[in-house]
């Protein structure tokens, strides 16, 4: 007889269970004790942890299943560690429902102490925030908008639209994801100049896990830890000797390709940016630490078209691919009109398919239930000889013919929605590129408007250190061309050019005005309504000329330069403190040949977009959609 479906555990957030106590997190794992001794933990968001808090947590639940292994009411199976691994990895976005909103209700509530998610959330926004801005990096919004944001971010939703991506709109965490970034950029500034990184040193590492294991602890969890790391830090050499390893393959993958030395490396970004037609004059410097704050931001939208650029062409690589199987789709006859290569990669696709095969398990086991009465009846009951020996056949020959049309539906349901399993997991790689091309057109937007706000607020900080009527020449830095044993001008040409052409009254009042166009959109909200005067951080004016920031796309590909909106908004960026640390020049490998290699290397190396001592991978690159669990048979 065949079983009754099997529920599937609603998923928890992983930050739930980095929340739970031990004493909570073995109830956890005893409530999802499977019959046969193993676990099998619903946990959503697996792909937010770092290499190091994976491996930290992998190590609390084996303690954990160590401990239950004593109790009476365990079982002889082990944990499978790579199982689980697999498992939480492939949590699928489905939509909650009111049970499962309530079942992550619950699981909060034995939280002890309580744990405020959403203040945690603010404190680690607020830290963010502060740190990019620190570093040079420019958020997306005003920090005093956090707290609205974080209560109805639906109304920020365009302005938040820049930095988030379809698989993973969580705006909780929106400023992290901005600094990691932006960490991945410093990292690919220094690795493209063939410089260390600022403290490598397993002292530092150990310091930098005692900040970070402060916002995953109680109070009390937290002091039990640093007593271990400080009785024993060598505890930690296994996951900074990962984290090393990670760092190596970051450097040599994630960069600038066929250059040898720094001047290269300045040609090679000149020409990408002007495959993306942006022509604007700039010269990068030996010191990223002593560049001014245009032509860091320049580089960094050269980063951000590395990875435009990969996703585009992974998405030409794999559409032959993609194509040819959603052919042998249509031609196998199983699709219903209405079911279109988009519709059946929906949660709606996959809940209607996931019913329509409990109802034909369920039509077995019915047949299957009156085919047994059947033949206890005819065969096996004593008052048998009543009914006539022809009717007893045509009785027994009735019900295998329903139960073996049931059966029949049963595998042609199996087999319609395993090949649509099959194509949608297939051209996973595909879809995804498509979508992260797309999501990272419209970041590339946003990244190119804040050029002309950048330029402004130089050359208002110009005009008000040379005061009326003249401009004040600084220092010459070191360029491209001092590399190559030339001397340049005292000043970049873009700040020459503009500050030649404008009088200090044009300057402040060109620089005023840009100044309040900084909080378009998202301070439009607050001012709505608003009588008198307001300060410049609280004003919306109008947005800044498309014509300055409209991206284009590289020219190769016009199709995938026609996406993407208008953008909205910036802050005042900061730059950087100084330090030059020198290490040899060793030729990188080859660039990666595909999405799937960069993904598997993010995923399984340490590329993640939550990673904490680590690297992010690509912004965009996030977990899959997985249809429902379907009845093995």
């Amino acid at each position: 007889m065949a079983s009754p479906p099997e529920l599937i555990p609603p998923p928890l957030s992983v930050d739930d269970i980095l929340a739970f106590s031990d004493a909570e997190l073995a109830d956890f794992m005893q409530e999802n004790r499977r019959p046969h001794g193993g676990y099998e933990l619903p946990v959503d968001g697996w792909e937010k942890l770092s290499s190091v808090q994976r491996k930290r947590l992998v190590r609390r639940l084996k303690a954990q299943e160590q401990a239950l292994a004593l109790s009476p009411s365990a079982c002889s199976r082990p944990l499978d560690l790579d199982e689980l691994d697999a498992r939480l990895r492939n949590v699928s976005d489905r939509h909650k429902t009111a049970w499962q909103t309530q079942r992550q209700e619950n699981a909060r509530s034995r939280i002890t102490p309580p744990i405020d998610l959403e203040a945690r959330a603010r404190d680690r926004e607020t830290e963010a925030y502060h740190d990019l801005l620190k570093d040079g990096g420019r958020p997306l919004y005003p920090i005093h908008l956090l707290d609205c944001v974080l209560k109805d971010p639906e109304e920020y939703r365009e302005t938040l639209r820049f930095w988030q991506h379809p698989r993973d709109p969580d705006s909780r965490s929106l400023f992290r994801r901005q600094l990691q970034r932006w960490q991945d950029f410093r990292k690919w500034q220094r690795d493209n100049r063939g410089l260390d990184d600022d403290d490598g040193s397993f002292a530092a590492y150990v310091e930098w896990i005692k900040h970070e294991d402060a916002k995953d602890y109680t109070e009390a969890g937290y002091a039990k830890r640093l007593a271990e790391i400080e009785t024993d830090p060598s505890c930690l050499r296994s996951e900074w000797d990962l984290q090393r390893a990670e760092r190596e393959r970051q450097r040599s993958s994630c960069r600038e390709h066929d250059c040898d030395g720094f001047p290269d490396y300045g040609k090679a970004v000149k020409r990408r940016l002007a495959r993306h037609n942006f022509t604007r004059p700039f010269q990068l410097m030996q010191d990223p630490k002593q560049q001014d704050t245009l032509t860091t931001w320049i580089e960094y939208l050269n980063f951000e078209c590395w990875w435009f650029d990969l996703y585009t062409e992974t998405v030409d690589r794999l559409k032959p691919h993609h194509d040819k199987a959603w052919q042998e789709l249509v031609d196998s006859k199983v699709l219903r009109p209405h079911e279109t290569k988009e519709f059946i990669r929906t949660d709606t696709s996959s809940r209607q398919d996931q019913a329509e095969e409990d109802q034909a398990w369920k039509a077995v086991e019915r047949a299957n239930l009156e085919a047994g009465k059947v033949y206890r009846l005819t065969q096996n009951d004593p008052k048998r000889s009543r009914i006539p020996k022809k009717k007893r056949i045509l009785m027994l020959t009735a019900a295998t013919a329903r139960l073996n049309a049931a059966k029949d539906r049963l595998q042609s349901v199996k087999r319609r929605n395993n090949l649509i399993l099959s194509f949608v997991r297939g051209t996973f790689d595909y879809e995804d590129a498509k979508k992260d091309a797309a999501r990272h057109n419209t970041l590339l937007r946003w990244v190119l408007e804040q050029v002309p706000l950048i330029e402004a607020e130089m050359i208002q900080s110009e005009a008000n250190e040379a005061g009326p009527g003249r401009t004040k020449r600084g220092k010459r830095g070191f360029t491209t061309e001092d590399h190559g044993g030339k001397r340049g001008s005292k000043r970049q040409k873009l700040e020459h050019q503009r500050l030649d052409s404008l009088n200090s009254t044009a300057v402040l009042a060109e620089a005023r005005e840009t100044r309040t166009e900084r909080y378009v959109g998202i301070a439009q909200n607050e001012v709505q309504g608003s009588q008198g005067e307001t300060s410049p951080a609280e004003r919306a004016v109008r947005p800044v000329d498309a014509s300055l920031v409209t991206f284009q796309g590289p020219r190769r590909s016009a199709r995938i330069a026609a996406r993407g909106n208008t953008s909205e908004t910036a802050l005042t960026p900061q730059t950087c403190q100084p330090g030059l640390h020198t290490r040899s020049l060793a030729k990188p490998r080859e660039p990666p040949k595909s999405l799937a290699d960069t993904r598997a290397t993010a995923t399984k190396k340490g590329l993640k977009s939550t990673a904490r001592w680590g690297m992010s991978k690509p912004s965009g690159v996030l977990k899959r959609d997985r249809r429902p669990r379907r009845r093995p048979g």
